[in-house]
């Protein structure tokens, strides 16, 4: 069971849509699992002040136009989907893996209108992957063992705006590892060019230990996006590229950031 891809699962599931092994929901795209653990007052507090926006200088990317989206992961060679909003929020079972939204594996680059697009990257089964950004679930395989579930795949909410290219980066990045193994798993090249200076302000206002900075920054520099984890697993710090010059940084604990 474990070897079983999701392109081949796919194939036998394809009148049977989205689908989570044990869940009321049907469509993971309307309910992540971050928004239910938050309560309305954390959730406020969080929205307004987890999000702050950088603009470092980045190295070019191959061939970049303004219409394009580009689709990394780490490990790369995952299948990607890519669904429209008003496709995936259509009125009853949607497909997200179907063939008409299949765009290739990563890293790809395709030709989007502006809009907004869920995103979706497959990967092997795992017992559970670090959060690294949105991670709910395509479909589950169920092992055996009862509460044994297999997460097969992650979807990514982004708005592609007119004239600027978007990117959504895929980190997958199993539970067990830490920061240290995860990254001597990624490719040497440096994909975007980060100074210091222009992460420090965000690392500060989360308190992110100063130790810690140089792995935020290795890791941001070779993918795209990094994660920081606090002691409390409750507490973390995620910074991704959503365009070639602007990041975002999301503040996901509850401890005053």
């Amino acid at each position: 069971m474990k070897a079983i891809q999701l392109s081949t699962v796919r194939r036998s599931i394809l009148a049977i849509s989205v689908l989570i092994l044990g869940s009321a929901c049907t469509c993971p795209l309307l309910t992540r699992s971050s928004d239910t653990e938050l309560t309305p007052d954390t959730k406020a507090t969080t929205v307004a002040t987890a999000t702050a926006a950088l603009t470092p200088t980045s190295l070019p990317t191959p061939t970049p136009t303004a219409d394009t989206l580009i689709v990394r992961s780490f490990p790369s060679g995952r299948e990607v989907y890519v669904v429209p909003e008003e496709a995936a929020q259509r009125a009853g079972p949607v497909d997200l893996t179907a063939e008409d939204y299949f765009v290739g594996r990563t890293p790809i680059e395709v030709s989007v209108e502006p809009g907004t697009y869920y995103v979706i990257v497959e990967h092997e089964p795992a017992t559970h992957l670090i959060d690294d950004g949105i991670d709910d679930t395509i479909f589950t395989m169920h092992e055996g063992e009862e509460g044994n579930w297999l997460l097969t795949g992650k979807i990514y909410e982004i708005t592609k705006r007119t004239g600027y290219q978007a990117i959504v980066t895929a980190l997958i990045w199993p539970e067990r590892q830490s920061t240290e193994e995860f990254i001597a798993t990624l490719p040497d090249e440096e994909l975007f060019e980060v100074t210091l200076e222009s992460l420090e302000p965000v690392l500060r206002k989360h308190h992110i230990p100063t130790r810690d900075w140089d792995l935020v920054l290795s890791m941001l520099r070779k993918t795209g996006k990094a994660i920081w984890q606090g002691e409390n697993p409750a507490d973390y710090l995620i910074i991704y590229f959503v365009e070639p010059d602007r990041m975002e940084a999301r503040w996901g604990g509850t401890a005053t950031p």
